[in-house]
C-alpha cells in the first residue's frame, strides 16, 4: 500500500502561511502543492505555495487565472515524474474538517483519476484526503 509523506519543512511552510494570514487578516488562506510518486511508489507533498486569492474569516478563493498559470508552470517542472496537485487551505482557529465548501471544491477535481486535499488549523491539526475518481 502506498503512503503519503510531507517533510517537516513543507509542513511548516503551510502552517506558517496559515499563521501569517490569521495574524494579518484574521482570515483563512489556501494554496496548492505538488504530490509526486517516488521510486518506492509512495507519494510526497512538496512545493506548497500561496497564490493570488480573496480571503475572509471563513473562506478563501484562489484566482482562476493565477491558478491556471500555476498548473502550467508546475506541470512543466514536474513533467518527468508522476504527479498530481494538492489543494490545501487553513481553517485558522476552527477545527480541521471538511466543510460543504471544501467538499464542493474537492469535487471540482473529479475529472482526473486521483486528487489530494489538505485542511489545517493553527493548532497543527489536519485532515488529508485522497480522492480516487
Amino acid at each position: 500500500m502506498a503512503e503519503v509523506f510531507i517533510s517537516k519543512t513543507n509542513w511548516n511552510k503551510i502552517i506558517n502561511y496559515a499563521k501569517a494570514s490569521y495574524q494579518e487578516f484574521k482570515a483563512e488562506i489556501g494554496g496548492m502543492a505538488v504530490v509526486y510518486k517516488d521510486k518506492d511508489g509512495d507519494w510526497e507533498v512538496v512545493d506548497p505555495v500561496i497564490l493570488k486569492q480573496e480571503v475572509t474569516a471563513g473562506t478563501c478563493s484562489l484566482d482562476q487565472e493565477t491558478l491556471a498559470n500555476y498548473y502550467t508552470k508546475a506541470g512543466m517542472k514536474w513533467i518527468k515524474k508522476e504527479f498530481r496537485f494538492c489543494w490545501w487551505h487553513s481553517h485558522n482557529t476552527m477545527p480541521a474538517f471538511w466543510s460543504k465548501t471544501d467538499t464542493d471544491t474537492i469535487d471540482e477535481y473529479s475529472d482526473g483519476d486521483l486528487s489530494f486535499a489538505l485542511v489545517v488549523n493553527l493548532n497543527k491539526e489536519y485532515k488529508f484526503r485522497i480522492s480516487i475518481w
